[in-house]
């Protein structure tokens, strides 16, 4: 089984809504109506935005979403992954240690520090992978402003 990585570019419109088609079907969401294209092409084209996807003979099988994060302390980034998902039929094959391989290797030459990502209590199967593959765990929280419900405290 030959898996290949590709980051996405700004032509690779097709290929965007196939990575996030598996996303919906990996994290098993509900009611999702895919944005127009113009939408899609706009996140193709944002320099903070990372799309690296893994191709199994030319079908999506992986992938990852990933936003650069500029530093006001210096002159560097962070990144962080927000999705990155392997479909369920390939889970468990090395694919995701494969994806964060090939994210490392690529950033390794840019300004960027450090990858961060974070993975809810429940999913014992996020965090397990992430221990494995070397990520170093932190005691942190993470909270949410719901911005429809004008509920902050001053």
């Amino acid at each position: 089984m030959f898996i290949s990585y590709k980051k996405l570019q700004s032509t690779d419109l097709d290929l965007l809504k196939k990575l996030v088609k598996l996303y919906i079907n990996v994290f098993e969401e509900k009611n999702i109506d895919l944005p127009r294209n113009d939408y899609f092409q706009k996140l193709l084209e944002n320099p903070n935005l990372i799309f690296l996807i893994c191709l199994l003979e030319n079908k999506v099988i992986g992938g990852a979403t990933v936003h650069l994060l500029p530093s006001v302390y210096g002159d560097y980034s962070e990144a962080y992954i927000y999705d990155l998902a392997v479909a369920t039929d390939y889970q468990r094959q090395g694919i995701g240690s494969g994806l964060l391989e090939e994210l490392t290797r690529q950033l390794q030459s840019t300004k960027v520090r450090e990858i961060f990502v974070q993975a809810d209590f429940e999913d014992k199967h996020a965090m397990s992978f992430y221990q494995a593959t070397g990520g170093q765990e932190e005691n942190v929280r993470h909270y949410t402003y719901a911005l429809s419900s004008n509920t902050f405290v001053s």
